[in-house]
């Protein structure tokens, strides 16, 4: 009892601070119109263009979403996140990715349970504002090439529902958090290929891995080997004309145990023809299950700075200030019956 009522005095405290904050803005949550009892894995993009008559000399972009997320200015990604209860506002500046006339927003959400909610904000000087989230940001269910040009408008596409404004749900008020932007962390170039993999399990041996296998890999049960151990952004080449939907383990080791939950679930974003992760990790072999559309895998690396300030996130504080267990995902449920070996996994 004492460490409850510790708990609630804690978590008070933090949302009295947060509500005298009254410069603080409003946080607008907007998502897909879909029944929230309706348990499937979603991704989808959400777009928004806004026009500029000159270019800002820094802008602000403020995002959050539920449970992950990756932004892009004008093709440019910003920023991606993971959520986990309690945690704050992403905040990057993206004046570089600005441009005179139209710019273009696009939010790729994912959610192995298929709902959640996502926020953004983004100012210019004087702490303008250039853009929010409200219904107007346009849906796209699938990838469409005309979202990549800028050479004309956005097409045609149903509004985004608004869910309300904070607090809401478990989001609450949540603070802001500097971050770096995407192009300050990682090395530039093309993505690193992994070097080899192999039909996990199976007692078969490593074979090369090829950008000539454009047929995709064949199995849904995978490890894959880099050759060393790497630290960065996942990145999953797909069949964009088949679902990509799947989980995966991270380890420095070949045979990882699999009684445990995913380190990521994959849910790619129709038509897309990849996967990028939303969070960076160290690794040297990577378990896939589940993506029989797999063409490629390969990593876009860490900088040297950001790799050595890479460490396993512990968990947020949850309501009360105690933590929160993920949802369950059916997904990941069917692919452990369907796919796993007895007794690899848990239930």
């Amino acid at each position: 009892m004492l460490l409850l009522g510790l708990a609630v005095v804690a978590e008070r405290e933090r949302w009295f601070a947060r509500l005298l904050g009254a410069a603080s803005p409003e946080r607008v949550w907007i998502w897909l119109a879909a029944s929230p009892r309706e348990v499937t894995p979603r991704a989808f993009l959400l777009a928004r263009d806004f026009e500029l008559a000159a270019v800002p000399p820094s802008a602000r972009l403020a995002v959050a979403a539920d449970p992950e997320y990756l932004v892009r200015l004008n093709g440019v990604r910003i920023g991606a996140g993971i959520y986990r209860p309690g945690a704050p506002v992403d905040v990057y500046e993206a004046g570089p990715a600005l441009r005179r006339g139209r710019n273009r927003l696009l939010l790729e959400l994912r959610s192995p349970i298929g709902s959640g909610g996502a926020t953004l904000r983004l100012t210019g000087a004087g702490d303008r504002l250039l853009v929010a989230s409200d219904g107007e940001w346009r849906v796209f269910t699938a990838a469409r090439r005309k979202l990549r040009s800028l050479s004309t408008p956005l097409p045609p596409a149903p509004g985004a529902a608004v869910l309300g404004s904070s607090p809401l749900a478990r989001w609450g008020l949540p603070a802001e958090q500097e971050r770096p932007a995407f192009r300050d962390t990682v090395v530039a170039g093309s993505p690193r290929p992994a070097a080899s993999w192999r039909t996990a399990r199976s007692g078969e041996g490593w074979r090369e891995l090829r950008r000539a296998d454009r047929n995709g890999l064949g199995e849904e049960l995978v490890e894959i080997d880099f050759g060393e151990e790497v630290a960065g952004y996942l990145h999953l080449e797909v069949d964009q004309g088949r679902a990509a939907e799947g989980m995966l383990f991270f380890s420095p080791t070949p045979d990882v145990a699999l009684d445990r939950g995913p380190d990521r679930v994959v849910v790619a974003v129709p038509h897309l023809g990849f996967w990028q992760d939303a969070a960076a990790a160290r690794f040297r072999y990577v378990t896939l299950i589940g993506v029989p559309s797999l063409r490629g895998v390969s990593v876009v690396p860490l900088r040297a700075e950001a790799a050595a300030a890479l460490v396993e996130r512990g968990p947020l504080p949850g309501v009360l200030g105690l933590p929160m267990e993920p949802a369950r995902s059916p997904l990941v449920e069917e692919l452990r019956r369907r796919l796993l070996p007895e007794g690899e996994g848990p239930g």
